[in-house]
């Protein structure tokens, strides 16, 4: 079985994406570099261990994107002098924390952001079909990039038409509001090597 059917089966959606609301807010409160680093590495790891689609080059473009934006506005003390830039190390350094957040935030929704997310009241269940479209999007594959907008819109149409229903479990309804005893292992994991991370950057051990 794989690791994303697994958790289908064994954790609510709606503690998933609450366990992935409050493991975002303790990673944008990070201010130490390189454990943001570490943390943006450990997301990716788990999402590809979890079988989503994870496409470092993609990533790296981001990233990269990112931080020569960043760079446009010099700030701090002068690393290297271009003939079009000039590269200062608060500037730079900025950049990559920002692309480091940005990075972040995309692996945490992809792992914590599933197809079968459903919340409640008319607001909610518009929120779960955005998420559901957004999800659909990030495991697409068919995007043209000579046909753009008409790959696009079937990739949309087949999202559309393939919206799951009830999973189940031995053969039987898993009922979408209950998590098995080993499904929480998932969310406490996820929250605890957290805030470990957000411990050592407090403490400065890193």
């Amino acid at each position: 079985m794989k690791i994303d059917d697994w958790v289908q089966k064994h954790l609510d959606p709606r503690v998933l994406f609450l366990t992935g609301v409050l493991v975002a807010a303790v990673f944008l409160i990070q201010e130490n570099l390189a454990v943001k680093a570490c943390q943006v590495l450990f997301f990716a790891a788990l999402g590809r261990f979890a079988g989503k689609r994870i496409n470092f080059i993609v990533s790296l473009v981001l990233l990269s994107t990112v931080v020569f934006v960043n760079l446009l506005v010099p700030n701090g003390r002068v690393l290297l002098n271009l003939r079009f830039m000039t590269v200062t190390d608060e500037a730079l350094r900025g950049g990559i924390y920002r692309g480091l957040t940005a990075l972040g935030l995309l692996y945490i929704s992809r792992l914590c952001i599933g197809p079968r997310l459903e919340l409640t009241g008319r607001f909610g269940s518009l929120l779960s079909r955005t998420f559901y479209y957004y999800y659909a999007l990030l495991q697409a594959q068919g995007f043209q990039a000579r046909r753009p907008i008409a790959s696009l819109d079937r990739i949309l149409l087949r999202a559309w038409k393939g919206r799951p229903g009830p999973v189940e479990r031995n053969g039987e309804a898993f009922p979408a509001g209950r998590t098995s005893r080993a499904g929480w292992c998932v969310p406490a994991g996820l929250v605890l090597i957290n805030l470990a991370a957000a411990l050592l950057s407090v403490l400065e051990l890193v």
